[in-house]
């Protein structure tokens, strides 16, 4: 599996899909790394590994880079939405 996502100082063997909430905001508000680095770390590894585990069925990578987007720009500004703004999140359907 091919991973060239940023890594943050102190967690070089990590990629930014593995980095925790806090471990991402405080990059953010570091200005280390941004939302479009860590989404786009997730959906390359989305897939990578999807195939193998088909765990995604359905994903909208283009809303979620538009999403990462318009949040790096608000940490830019020194005004984001919340604690988690800007933090990749995935959604497990379990109704039919």
């Amino acid at each position: 599996m091919k991973t060239t996502s940023p890594k943050i100082p102190g967690t070089e063997s990590r990629p930014l899909w593995a980095l925790s909430a806090t471990e991402l905001m405080e990059g953010y508000v570091a200005g280390r790394f941004t939302p479009v680095d860590a989404m786009e770390s997730v959906l390359e590894r989305m897939n990578d590994v999807n195939p193998l585990v088909n765990a995604v069925v359905t994903s909208d990578a283009e809303g979620a880079r538009r999403a990462a987007i318009e949040s790096t720009g608000r940490h830019r500004a020194g005004k984001p939405l919340s604690g988690i703004d800007g933090v990749p999140i995935t959604v497990k359907t379990i109704f039919r």
